[in-house]
């Protein structure tokens, strides 16, 4: 009898989903995108050039997260919890915000919250706690197109700092807005274009940057501090890249410098922002309490002696 009313709740709760969200999901643009709210997040990804692309792998994410904890759902003890209820009723508000407002964005936040709550309602806090940290991986999906806002001045730092670097070893650069160059007649010339502000690397790295601070730190402390310092990793590993194309430019020359930015340049970003990334996770690990007392034994005997 308990099997049947699973099933037969659980038909409902995916009725309830496909109405809400497919067919009553989406009021901005329905000429374009439909009703469904899933539609548009996902032709939305492909805007701006496919600076969201990375967020298809989030839903993969999410169920891989899931199954590595399958067996700590299976055992934690269960019970209603009826604040699940507040959450749910809140995330079903905000919901019919979102679409009065013509903000999809507020329905895919209260997607990713009643996914969250409605284990909470049913199963408790200890369900809801292993479920926390999936559940908020999925905000990665929300494509936050509005945060364009900061590709100027991304793109204005960024060349800034090239060029600051480019002196700093010898070889004169000029910057006028967004553009690096030489005042060599014959000089190169670089355009920090939209592509090069970052912020697409910026929003990737954020989204794996929370994975492995979630996968290696052991606290909550350590894992916000690793995803936080994401942001200016991606800042650093942008302008490392700019400032290698502008190298290339100038020592190799036009060609060179072109093929690495098309062929190499976003590689070389993800390469210097995962070393970062990793050396950061190893120095917050590394134990500089024991580090120290074993200094202050080490210089103690060497002074007795």
């Amino acid at each position: 009898m308990t099997r049947l009313v699973n099933i037969l709740f659980t038909i409902v709760l995916c009725t309830l989903f496909v109405v809400l969200f497919h067919w009553l999901g989406n009021t901005s643009d329905t000429h374009i995108f439909g009703t469904s709210v899933i539609t548009w997040m996902v032709r939305r990804w492909d805007d701006v050039g496919g600076r969201f692309s990375y967020a298809a792998f989030i839903p993969f994410v999410f169920l891989w997260l899931m199954w590595k904890r399958r067996d700590l759902l299976t055992g934690a003890p269960r019970t209603v919890d009826r604040r699940g209820v507040y959450l749910v009723i809140a995330c079903l508000l905000l919901h019919l915000l979102g679409t009065r407002l013509e903000q999809p964005r507020l329905s895919l936040l209260a997607l990713a919250g009643l996914i969250w709550g409605i284990p909470f309602y049913l199963w408790g806090p200890a369900i809801a706690r292993l479920m926390l940290f999936p559940c908020a991986y999925l905000l990665f999906c929300i494509p936050m197109t509005f945060l364009d806002v900061l590709s100027f001045p991304l793109r204005m730092f960024a060349s800034w700092s090239a060029t600051g670097l480019l002196n700093g070893i010898g070889i004169a650069a000029i910057r006028t807005g967004t553009a690096i160059a030489s005042p060599r007649p014959d000089g190169f010339r670089l355009e920090v274009a939209d592509p090069c502000s970052g912020l697409g690397y910026l929003l990737a790295l954020l989204a794996l940057s929370a994975l492995f601070a979630n996968l290696t730190q052991p606290t909550p402390v350590r894992q916000w501090t690793l995803f936080i310092l994401a942001m200016p990793i991606a800042v650093i590993a942008n302008i490392v890249r700019i400032f290698v194309i502008a190298l290339s430019f100038a020592w190799i020359g036009h060609g060179a410098g072109t093929a690495l930015y098309h062929y190499g340049s976003g590689y070389m970003v993800f390469l210097t922002a995962i070393l970062l990334l990793f050396a950061s996770g190893r120095f917050m690990a590394f134990d500089f309490r024991t580090w120290w007392r074993q200094w202050k034994s080490l210089h103690r005997n060497h002074v007795s002696s």
